[in-house]
């Protein structure tokens, strides 16, 4: 494992640790624009529900230079701490135990993407990762096996997360029809949808159904925001 000193030199000299500015297409010859919607999400029986996370992305073929971006995942009161984290393809994740000497945790994930087993991560001990696959990465620890996260690696700069209203603009994308990704997670259970827009399209309406919504009792509703806004037309 990394040098822990060499290690949070780099990330606090050198690396940011959230995701800069949308790389702006740099060809001349092609206009960008914006492209911005609404996502709904339900639970199975059509009512609003509320995701944990949400996020909009652009998986059209495009020229845009890697960032290569060192991003961090703690491993804090036994728990994944971000829960998702939205990544870039060629991010470098720095998994870092901050529990106390006494606990050691494990980071692995057993699916195909971005498949990998760190050892064991004690404090101060880090594991990095690099995230090369698009899709989904969830994580476990075999010491704690409540413990669960998801990492979610996107192509390119152009990605947003989703409002609490629903809403959503990504910037600087080119002018000309592209093919995006709607992915929200509730629970650990994620959902996506891909969509083909046309180009500057400001009024893309997805509905997604999440296999488990955030509703604990009968008369429970989701969040205020979230389902004020979703229920509107």
């Amino acid at each position: 494992m990394m040098n822990p000193t060499v290690l949070f030199a780099a990330l606090s000299l050198t690396s940011p640790l959230t995701p800069e500015q949308p790389t702006p297409i740099k060809s001349s010859a092609e206009r960008t624009c914006a492209v911005s919607g609404v996502l709904t999400v339900t639970d199975k029986s059509g009512r609003p529900a509320r995701p944990d996370y949400a996020e909009v992305y652009v998986d059209s073929a495009l020229s845009l230079k890697q960032r290569k971006q060192l991003r961090r995942m703690e491993q804090k009161g036994l728990a994944f701490v971000p829960r998702v984290l939205v990544v870039e393809k060629g991010d470098v994740v720095v998994f870092v135990n901050t529990e106390s000497s006494t606990v050691t945790h494990e980071i692995h994930a057993d699916k195909q993407t971005n498949t990998f087993v760190s050892g064991e991560n004690s404090n101060p001990e880090t594991f990095q990762k690099t995230f090369e696959h698009v899709g989904e990465t969830h994580l476990g620890c075999n010491k704690h096996a409540f413990m669960s996260g998801t990492i979610l690696t996107v192509p390119n700069s152009l990605h947003v997360q989703v409002e609490a209203n629903g809403k959503w603009t990504i910037a600087n994308v080119p002018a000309r029809p592209l093919k995006l990704v709607v992915w929200q997670q509730t629970a650990t259970q994620p959902s996506k949808k891909e969509v083909n827009v046309s180009a500057c399209d400001t009024a893309v309406k997805v509905t997604l159904e999440a296999p488990i919504a955030h509703v604990t009792k009968e008369n429970d509703k989701p969040d205020d925001a979230w389902e004020s806004y979703v229920a509107a037309d």
